[in-house]
């Protein structure tokens, strides 16, 4: 990978920030602890591995050098559902996520007008009919079928047809990043390209709008050598691109976690504003863990990733609890974010204020 000096430039515009709803399982979701060696004796608590965060930030606090969190929002129930469709009004699409996505993706449509009778609801992208799965009073789920085509989302519901102002992109569906979920679990990320060699986290809160948004079911790039297939301004990117997953993670038990990042280039983690796990900088794949004590409640997720040149891929978050091995964390507690790309919110929760954005991004390579 190239260590000369280049600048890169992000133009700035108004950024447009990702996401929608979810629903999950509940009792499923935290890991486990490590059983018994010998099956018969219960075995004493690991003893706690904290250590010193650095770079924490927002809410976390700190006992004995050990970072805890808190949620202001309670654990997701297990039975959280759509409202249901009225089929009355007038038949808007407002927007949809994700805005680019592989073959059986779930995609979320927003809007209203909908009819209750999901066979009553038509949706297809450059005449290729969707299958749709699910329908509420302000979205409609469908799934992206093979042979996808890119093109607006047009929605009919008997005489009434209407079709979206955004455009859809088909993503290929050997990528990295195309493994799209096909359920409302697991997080959004937001792409952006450069123009040249990437090598440290951009500041994101300069980069205007994404150029595309697709869905990931679990951060569980393993390492490997091929292509990404993130889409960026014309065509599926593999090198010298920036991504930022962002969602909600539902933690059912408190206890002691163990976050990890695996990844190449760098990437970090943040918990409700907190930075939580930075490994940072251009290397191969590499991983890094810190621990965190966690009171139950759905805390806000963001993972920041960037890659460089070459083709030696990485990215997965992991956790574990109570001592136990990390192992990926597992969509059923990833939630996508409440917001979605060109559209309006449809928000359970109240908004946090997004980050103020004055200039350009200028970010630099070292000499």
């Amino acid at each position: 990978m190239q260590t000369s000096r280049h600048v890169l430039i992000f133009a700035s515009f108004a950024v447009v920030v990702a996401g929608c709803a979810k629903k999950t399982p509940a009792e499923t979701t935290s890991p486990g602890a490590t059983p018994p060696a010998d099956g018969t004796a219960e075995q004493p608590p690991a003893p706690s591995r904290a250590r010193t965060v650095t770079g924490a930030k927002g809410v976390g606090q700190r006992v004995k050098g050990q970072l805890r969190l808190s949620s202001d929002q309670p654990p997701r129930p297990d039975d959280e559902d759509l409202p249901p469709a009225s089929g009355d009004g007038t038949l808007v699409v407002e927007g949809f996520a994700p805005n680019a996505a592989a073959p059986g993706t779930m995609v979320e449509v927003f809007g209203r007008g909908f009819s209750p009778d999901v066979a009553k609801n038509e949706v297809t992208v450059a005449g290729k009919a969707w299958s749709v799965v699910k329908v509420g009073a302000d979205r409609l789920l469908a799934i992206v079928p093979n042979g996808a085509s890119d093109g607006p989302i047009t929605i009919a519901v008997g005489s009434a047809k209407v079709g979206s102002s955004a455009t859809f992109r088909a993503m290929p569906s050997d990528g990295a990043f195309s493994g799209g979920a096909a359920t409302r679990n697991g997080l959004l990320g937001d792409v952006w390209a450069a123009g040249g060699e990437v090598v440290e986290m951009p500041d994101f809160a300069q980069l205007g709008p994404p150029h595309s948004t697709f869905a990931l079911e679990t951060v569980d790039v393993a390492p490997q050598s091929g292509a990404a297939g993130v889409l960026g301004p014309q065509a599926p990117v593999d090198n010298n691109f920036a991504v930022r997953l962002s969602g909600s993670l539902n933690v059912i038990a408190e206890a002691e976690y163990e976050f990890c990042l695996n990844s190449s280039d760098g990437s970090r983690l943040s918990l409700e504003g907190t930075m939580v796990v930075d490994n940072p900088g251009v290397h191969a794949p590499a991983q890094v863990c810190e621990i965190a004590y966690l009171e139950s409640g759905e805390y806000d997720l963001l993972v920041e990733y960037f890659h460089g040149a070459g083709n030696e891929l990485a990215l997965q978050l992991l956790w574990g609890k109570d001592g136990a091995a990390p192992t990926v964390i597992p969509s059923d507690v990833l939630f996508r974010p409440e917001r979605h790309p060109n559209a309006t919110a449809v928000a359970r929760r109240p908004e946090r204020p997004a980050a103020g954005r004055s200039k350009p991004l200028v970010a630099a390579v070292p000499r």
